[in-house]
């Protein structure tokens, strides 16, 4: 029995260490705290933190329905990763009654299940729901696996051993590549590997991108590290063919929105903006130039259908440049600010919009800590 129990020991040590490791350098960096106890962090936390692990899964849709329903916000905003730049600070003097939904939605399976999560008192009614319109939602043979995240979100992958061996392997190969985090803030900022240095979902739902910020102070150009280009290119991501709205789809979307309305939830719909590199370039392709225009074109049906809309822009046609984008299709915060200020200021607004601080977003936006890509609210996060 002891010298199978050596035998067992002497063979299983080496696994038996490089679990320990592992699972070490996951503590430190909270990669394996729980959702729970992240939103539970968040909102008792007396200053910003982060959260987004790099070798387990975000479990997005579950977080950010779990920080919804703690919230019980006023306004809500829904839609993919373009929405993600819209912050509490720009809707003074309702930050506390703010929460950014963005990338918990992938499809409309999603997002009628969102609206049906409300009409039936699962989530707070919010006055105002601003959603993002992005393309792939209305698109035919859509790039996102449709299965439904918001009434089966994705599972919390670190309660799983399976999980934290596919996580451990991650970490190998990371260790092994020697990525450096070059520029990015020390730790004990947050939850997860990025979380901690400062890049991640902060407590209002906005995402904070510290990494692009750090390079952006040390050479302030545009970037495109999502490389749009190429996707187009290869025709993959959102740019798969058939170049095509899918008809059901939109009034699907059309039908949802007005029955929202009708519920006593003011509406806006953000289309959101892309670089003039990016529009440009892709306005040489005439197949999905022309769908772009045909997505376009629903400013007009929204419009006429009662709503209010945020229409699509590139920079240069408010007086910027591309360095206030994150790359070809995500604004910046600042960028986000701008657009949300002049709808405002332009538009006849009666609900609560028009309750909004003007005066405070456009201090913000010209304040001397302002640039490009952040109003360096977070300015904890850097020595600047």
């Amino acid at each position: 029995m002891k010298r199978f129990a050596f035998t067992f020991l002497l063979y299983t040590s080496p696994l038996i260490c490089y679990t320990l490791i592992c699972e070490y350098y996951f503590f430190v960096d909270k990669e394996t705290v729980g959702v729970d106890k992240v939103v539970e962090g968040q909102l008792k936390s007396t200053r910003e933190t982060y959260y987004f692990r790099s070798f387990f899964n975000n479990s997005p849709s579950l977080y950010k329905l779990k920080m919804a329903q703690k919230k019980n916000a006023d306004i809500l905003i829904i839609g993919q990763s373009t929405v993600l730049q819209f912050r509490d600070v720009m809707f003074h003097p309702f930050e506390s009654s703010f929460y950014n939904m963005g990338f918990s939605i992938n499809n409309m399976n999603d997002l009628e299940s969102l609206f049906h999560n409300i009409k039936t008192g699962k989530l707070h009614k919010p006055k105002l729901i601003i959603l993002g319109l992005d393309v792939s939602l209305i698109k035919k043979t859509l790039y996102v696996n449709p299965d439904n995240e918001i009434l089966n979100p994705h599972c919390d992958e670190v309660s799983y051993p399976k999980y934290h061996a596919m996580a451990s392997q991650l970490f190998i190969k990371s260790q092994l590549s020697k990525k450096t985090d070059d520029g990015l803030p020390n730790r004990h900022l947050g939850f997860g590997y990025l979380g901690e240095r400062g890049t991640g979902f902060r407590r209002d739902g906005s995402m904070h991108y510290a990494g692009d910020i750090a390079k952006f102070i040390k050479d302030p150009v545009f970037r495109d590290p999502g490389n749009y280009k190429k996707l187009l290119d290869d025709k993959d991501y959102i740019f798969t063919e058939p170049y095509e709205i899918d008809q059901a789809l939109l009034k699907r979307l059309l039908n949802d929105l007005k029955l929202l309305k009708q519920s006593g939830t003011e509406v806006t719909v953000f289309i959101p903006p892309i670089s003039d590199d990016f529009y440009s370039y892709f306005a040489t392709n005439k197949q999905f130039n022309a769908f772009f225009n045909d997505y376009l074109a629903i400013q007009s049906s929204l419009a006429d259908n009662g709503f209010d809309v945020i229409n699509f822009t590139t920079p240069k046609d408010i007086g910027l440049s591309d360095i206030y984008m994150l790359d070809g299709i995500h604004p910046g915060e600042v960028f986000t600010g701008r657009l949300l200020y002049e709808h405002i200021a332009k538009s006849k607004q009666k609900g609560l919009l028009s309750k909004v601080d003007t005066g405070y977003l456009k201090k913000l936006i010209l304040s001397k800590t302002t640039f490009p890509l952040s109003f360096m609210r977070d300015t904890s996060v850097f020595n600047y």
